[in-house]
């Protein structure tokens, strides 16, 4: 059995690291390899990233109800949004 300075310390690795991925998920960009942090239970979004996305879905959403306009077989919506220039750069 682990005695309590090694259980102290084994706590406080895990809630260091645990802080860390919370640090990168919050503050994180929104592009790039780092736009994506690893986690125990598989990859996951930044808020900037997940914002960016968002922004980018609202986009779609407002061009196809008030252009009328559909997004071509065969062509991502997001980059249909890029190609019209309503991407914002991401």
């Amino acid at each position: 059995m682990a005695t309590l300075e090694e259980r102290i310390i084994a706590a406080t690795d895990k809630s260091e690291a645990a802080a860390l991925v919370l640090d990168q998920v919050a503050n994180g960009p929104a592009d790039g390899p780092t736009s994506l942090v690893t986690t125990d239970n598989g990859p996951v979004k930044t808020t900037a990233r997940l914002s960016q996305e968002i922004s980018l879905a609202l986009r779609i959403v407002v061009i196809d109800a008030t252009t009328g306009w559909n997004v071509p077989a065969g062509i991502d919506q997001l980059e249909f949004v890029e190609i019209l220039g309503a991407g914002g750069g991401g």
